[in-house]
């Protein structure tokens, strides 16, 4: 039925959406897959929507010009494609992102008085 892992689509099930390969590249799919449950909005084709859930994986990618990607997929798999915002980051990229969102997140509960929660 085209799912890997938990309630995660395979992208690249037509020939058309096959990842791009670039010189050098390694065939091989890691299935590399972590799912979390989120609180908040994304925007799709369709507009605004709220967020349920993000899959994020370690495989090729789709359109990055890249061997292997981090893969982050935010979506509500109840309202379908439309409800899905994808990217695709080099491992460097990924590590950079990863930095500011601690960074950020530490900078901003600190400013408004949030205590870090444990989850």
């Amino acid at each position: 039925d085209g799912f890997v892992g938990q309630n995660v689509r395979l992208l690249w099930e037509s020939s058309s959406l096959k990842p791009a390969k670039t010189k050098g590249s390694i065939d091989m799919c890691t299935m590399i897959v972590e799912n979390a449950q989120v609180t908040g909005s994304g925007k799709g084709p369709n507009g605004w929507f709220n967020l349920r859930q993000v899959n994020v994986s370690f495989d090729h990618p789709v359109k990055a010009q890249l061997d292997h990607a981090l893969n982050i997929d935010f979506v509500d798999e109840k309202l379908g494609l439309e409800a899905r915002v994808a990217v695709e980051l080099s491992p460097d990229s990924a590590r950079r992102l990863m930095e500011a969102i601690r960074t950020a997140l530490a900078r901003g509960e600190a400013e408004v008085g949030l205590e870090k929660t444990a989850e």
